[in-house]
């Protein structure tokens, strides 16, 4: 069960970094217009791109679980 869960997990990366990309793409143009000129904003746009990606992640795992029939407490079990 636990090397099920793994794999799961992994797909689960996988399926949200091609759902981020567009997301990275963007986060970069906006990076880049502070880059050099104001750390503090580039600083805000870097964590603002990692929440972003945190909720890419999230939303992928719940959309691969629901697929895959894996009910909130089955997960909780299995860690």
């Amino acid at each position: 069960m636990k090397d099920t869960f793994i794999k799961i997990f992994k797909y689960a990366g996988d399926y949200a970094k091609l759902r981020s990309k567009e997301i990275k793409k963007a986060a970069q143009k906006e990076r880049c217009t502070f880059f050099g000129t104001d750390h503090k904003k580039y600083l805000e746009a870097l964590q603002k791109t990692v929440q972003e990606e945190e909720k890419a992640y999230e939303a992928s795992s719940n959309t691969l679980f629901d697929k895959l029939c894996i009910t909130p407490e089955l997960f909780e079990r299995s860690q």
